[in-house]
């Protein structure tokens, strides 16, 4: 294009409009020349391109999917608004990203990998936690029911009823049976269970089961099953049986069968080929039939039913061979007690309408029963026992005998003497024999029967509890209540408490009355002179520290008599004072040490006086362990020892109920007056050796 004037005229005149004309034709004529170039380079560069396709801006409208917008604004403006949409989208998914890598409980990872790497790996432990609780031996219960009632909201694992064998599992929030039971592997090791039904090989017969295997039949179709024990319970509902064998060999393989009723059975294979024996019960085995007429061989014959079970013939005995011979029997229970090889079988029948009871035995031939006996109501024991000097608890002490029993003691007196709570015999008694009988095995309500070798019949009863037993009372011949009365005497004295001194207890008062005392009624009722060395609250320890006892004991005369009566005070003291019998001789502070050092200093102080020691009157724990050692004082000395609880006084109401304070009242001192006499009386019976020495050295 031509240069343009820029030196223009100031002057706004004809000079300046033709500058300006000249100008405008310049800037024309360049403007053309420009296009006309430009037209000739896009005829250069396209060609024969229609000139539609050769306008750059029009193909610039049309996108690459082919949408022509109208201007290439347009198109430009739809791209911006894609290009914000999906850049607005790519931050949102950023967002979404950074949001994901934090789980639930606030842990932050560096990238959503490692987020998900954690999550696997904590469901994987969440598995295997769940996995872990799922036991493969199945629970059992007794039927769905039970199942329901136990886990009413369901329970991971696998659940068996017994009463179907069937498999129930917790889906869809209720339980579904998954059909039969069916566990898989060495049960034997495992300690499962195969429920089997008793239709399907073969679970069908016995002699077919699996070895090593423990199945059970848990439904009453068991005796449908070949080959099961011949004598089982018609009632019976199932049974588990259980196979052994060292190998895959059938021979010396042994099958026990144990029925739901806890009947037992056993059988063995032996042979080549291996046959399995014929079952045999073992232990206990209690058998029922409804129909004793309908009933099989071997249980139609009381010969022939096997060792070591116990029937009940529910209906009619008269239909069974070889029963006593008494029509009015029908219902019955039958047990019978194997011996060695046959010898020595017991049958014992008991009735059970009219309790009547017979038995028999077989002996060298188990084929030959002797004849049936019956035994009367009332008079039938167990065997008698022999009781020798070494027997053992229970039978050293008569208190602890077991009920209906009879048992022989046949000893030596000394022997004899050792036994507990024996009946008062004479000391040349050369046995006894006891029955025990009962309602039961307690002995509430027992009574107990002793006749000694002088046929003295001795008894008593227990009542209220077990082994609390009365005194014995004894049937003697008549010449033996010819007492000796202590008149024998010309000085008694006593040792005790204050039931020796008379001691009455009105209005919270305790007072000594010696002149009411048993000791002073019996001397004016026998004219000896009586001494009370007692005094109330006394016990072994404080009578030999009292101001009274022991002094006026040392300063009297020595008595022909020493009575000894202490304990009751000491029962407070407790058991852990009681101490032991050597501490008789060590002198110990105890109640066997007190009580010795009580006998020496009378037997120092009257050597040739004769002394009687007596036990308690109360029957508790203490009281018992007490009179014990009472006892084994005694014996120690060798003094007789008087048992009051053996004089019905001391057991009867009168006694008991009229206790003032703790105390006995006017009358019942003298009612132990009469009872104290009858006790010494009998001692110097029973003791007669001891005292016929009586003024021997006088």
């Amino acid at each position: 294009m031509e240069k343009l004037i820029t030196n223009l005229d100031p002057n706004l005149g004809a000079t300046l409009r033709e500058q300006l004309g000249e100008n405008f034709q310049k800037i024309q004529n360049g403007v053309d020349g420009q296009s006309d170039s430009l037209n000739k380079q896009i005829l250069d560069m396209l060609g024969d391109v229609p000139l539609q396709d050769k306008d750059e801006v029009t193909q610039a409208r049309v996108d690459s999917s082919g949408k022509a917008y109208s201007t290439l604004k347009g198109r430009l403006d739809s791209q911006q608004s894609s290009a914000d949409t999906a850049l607005k989208e790519e931050r949102a998914i950023g967002l979404e990203v950074e949001e994901a890598r934090s789980d639930s409980s606030g842990e932050t990872f560096d990238d959503l990998k490692s987020r998900l790497n954690s999550q696997e790996s904590k469901i994987d432990n969440r598995i295997d936690n769940k996995l872990a609780q799922i036991s493969s031996i199945p629970e059992t219960f007794a039927n769905l029911g039970a199942l329901k009632n136990a886990y009413p909201n369901g329970r991971t694992g696998l659940f068996v009823t017994a009463d179907t064998g069937h498999k129930y599992i917790w889906a869809n929030g209720g339980w579904t049976d998954a059909g039969f039971y069916q566990a898989v592997g060495d049960n034997l090791l495992s300690g499962e269970i195969t429920y089997a039904t008793p239709f399907v090989a073969p679970y069908n017969d016995l002699d077919t089961l699996p070895l090593n295997k423990i199945i059970t039949y848990a439904t009453s179709d068991i005796k449908k099953v070949a080959n099961i024990p011949n004598s089982l319970n018609s009632y019976i509902g199932g049974a588990t049986v259980y196979t052994l064998s060292n190998d895959s060999n059938l021979a010396g393989s042994v099958q026990y069968f144990v029925g739901q009723d806890n009947s037992t059975y056993s059988r063995i294979a032996w042979g080549n080929p291996a046959v399995y024996s014929d079952w045999k019960p073992l232990g206990k085995t209690n058998l029922s039939f409804q129909r004793s007429n309908n009933t099989a061989a071997p249980y139609d014959d009381l010969n022939t039913i096997p060792d070591n079970v116990s029937i009940t013939y529910v209906d009619n005995i008269q239909q069974i061979k070889n029963i006593p011979n008494d029509k009015d029997i029908k219902s019955v229970t039958v047990v019978k007690f194997g011996g060695v090889d046959g010898i020595g079988n017991v049958e014992v029948m008991t009735s059970a309408y009219d309790g009547k009871m017979f038995y028999r035995m077989t002996w060298y031939d188990s084929n030959k029963w002797q004849p049936w006996h019956s035994v009367a109501d009332g008079n039938f024991y167990h065997g008698g026992k022999m009781v020798w000097a070494n027997t053992a608890a229970p039978y050293d002490d008569l208190n602890t005998f077991p009920m209906n029993q009879t048992v022989v003691i046949a000893e030596t007196p000394s022997t004899i003497s050792a036994f507990k709570h024996l009946p008062p015999i004479s000391s040349s008694v050369q046995g006894l024999t006891i029955i025990s009988h009962s309602w039961s095995d307690s002995s509430i309500g027992g009574i107990q029967i002793a006749i000694d070798t002088d046929n003295i019949m001795h008894h008593r009863i227990a009542w209220s509890s077990d082994n609390n037993w009365s005194a014995w009372r004894s049937e003697k011949p008549e010449e033996t209540y010819f007492y000796p009365t202590l008149s024998l005497f010309e000085k008694v004295g006593v040792i005790g408490d204050s039931y020796a001194s008379g001691e009455l207890a009105f209005d919270g008062h305790y007072n000594d009355h010696y002149e009411i005392s048993w000791l002073q009624i019996l001397a004016r009722k026998d004219g000896f002179t009586g001494t009370n060395f007692s005094k109330g609250g006394i016990s072994t320890r404080t009578w030999l520290t009292d101001s009274k006892c022991m002094p006026l004991m040392q300063s009297s005369d020595a008595q022909d008599l020493y009575i000894l009566a202490l304990g009751i005070n000491d029962e407070a003291l407790g058991t852990s004072y009681i101490g032991s019998e050597a501490d008789i001789d060590n002198g110990a502070d105890t109640f066997y040490g007190n009580y010795g050092n009580i006998i020496k200093a009378i037997q120092a102080k009257a050597p040739q006086a004769k002394l009687v020691i007596a036990t308690i009157a109360n029957s508790n724990d203490i009281a018992a362990k007490l009179n014990e050692a009472i006892t084994t004082i005694a014996n120690h000395f060798t003094i007789p020892v008087i048992v009051q609880l053996d004089d019905p006084l001391f057991n009867s109401s009168f006694y008991k109920d009229n206790m003032i304070g703790g105390h006995p009242a006017a009358p019942v001192y003298a009612s132990m007056a009469e009872a104290f006499e009858r006790l010494i009386g009998q001692s110097m019976i029973d003791h007669l050796d001891y005292y016929k020495t009586f003024k021997k050295d006088a």
